[in-house]
């Protein structure tokens, strides 16, 4: 694959701050899930988004939640 089709690729399935926004005044049809502790959730978060720490996420947390369907925003810290 040369190098312009794996980024293009690559491209079609991430997103940044910037779309997220877009997508979310536009009434896109996207998830937001932050994976931080409970209590940084609480804190502050961007609106819509649903909690579910990255300790705790698998398949069966996430089962009736998430939508396969769905452009999923997964949002963390990075320690």
């Amino acid at each position: 694959m040369r190098q312009h089709e794996f980024y293009k690729t690559k491209l079609r399935y991430e997103t940044d701050s910037l779309d997220l926004s877009e997508s979310l005044s536009n009434g896109g049809d996207v998830i937001v899930i932050d994976a931080r502790a409970p209590d940084a959730y609480e804190i502050e978060h961007i609106p819509t988004a649903i909690n579910i720490p990255q300790r705790i996420m698998t398949s069966d947390t996430n089962r009736g939640r998430v939508n396969r369907a769905t452009l999923l925003q997964v949002f963390g810290v990075n320690k």
